[in-house]
């Protein structure tokens, strides 16, 4: 369809068999004619049969492993509204995430089949809370390489593994670098630390990539985002920028956002677009 729009080369062939004398004017009348019809509907009959792929929407939160850490990330995560998937091999530790209302994942013949009965293919985020490295290594190359999860994080003590994770692109948490930063964070920036420490009701702390045409290219001074909703961060490929009123908006910044949840949504989507 895209390739019988060609209205230049067809008049143009059009006007040599007219010149000729191979055709007459009124043949040469229709030739154009059906050019022009063929130029405006292709298109369109195009995009109905073949519609422009948008990029999928991924939502859910998948936690390996089932510890009291995993009871904790559980509970907060669940008062975002956002489902939880837990995969538990050990039967014994199940009813407390059923009581926190998770879908349980247990009984299942390995981690391939446990990730794809939580859902991988469309979730959001895997969480790695796993105590055997063989078992990290093999549930976090399954999430980024079989089920491309954009998002996977490993908690690991394994300082040999970490470079291997680290080329898979999947991000490493070591339980003691991650005290020792909590704890300077509570000491510098104490207010900001309890904020993110003890989300309540009235706050909420989210992500989100901008996706929307016209606020690219704007300065956030002149982006007004809905009620209270406001940007905390700014990180551009690789590189976390603090955003001030003069910080140009680009394709695919992701902002770092706070504010109440009624808000949260609004901002959410008008930076999507």
């Amino acid at each position: 369809m895209l390739l019988s729009s060609r209205l230049s080369l067809v008049i143009a062939a059009s006007a040599i068999a007219l010149s000729m004398g191979l055709i007459n004017e009124t043949v040469n009348s229709d030739i154009i004619l059906l050019a022009i019809i063929t130029c405006t509907i292709a298109p369109f009959l195009f995009n109905r049969i073949y519609p422009r792929q948008h990029d999928q929407v991924r939502r859910g939160i998948i936690i390996a492993g089932q510890d009291q850490l995993a009871e904790y990330i559980t509970e907060r995560i669940q008062q975002g509204g956002e489902p939880v998937s837990i995969i538990c091999p050990d039967q014994s530790r199940v009813k407390p995430f059923q009581n926190l209302g998770a879908k349980i994942i247990s009984g299942c013949e390995g981690f391939e089949d446990a990730l794809t009965q939580a859902g991988a293919s469309q979730a959001r985020v895997l969480l790695d809370l796993t105590a055997d490295s063989a078992e990290t290594l093999q549930v976090c190359q399954l999430a980024r390489e079989k089920f491309d999860i954009p998002l996977v994080i490993s908690r690991i003590a394994d300082v040999e593994l970490i470079p291997r994770l680290q080329e898979a692109g999947i991000k490493v948490v070591q339980p003691e670098l991650a005290t020792a930063m909590a704890l300077e964070g509570a000491i510098r920036y104490p207010t900001a630390f309890d904020v993110l420490l003890h989300q309540t009701e009235n706050i909420e702390v989210t992500e989100v990539k901008v996706k929307n045409e016209k606020l690219i290219g704007a300065r956030l001074a002149e982006v007004r985002l809905p009620g209270d909703a406001l940007i905390l961060s700014l990180k551009r490929e690789n590189t976390v920028i603090v955003p001030d009123g003069e910080t140009v908006l680009q394709s695919n910044d992701q902002l770092g956002l706070i504010g109440s949840p009624s808000s949260i949504p609004e901002a959410i989507s008008m930076l999507k677009g």
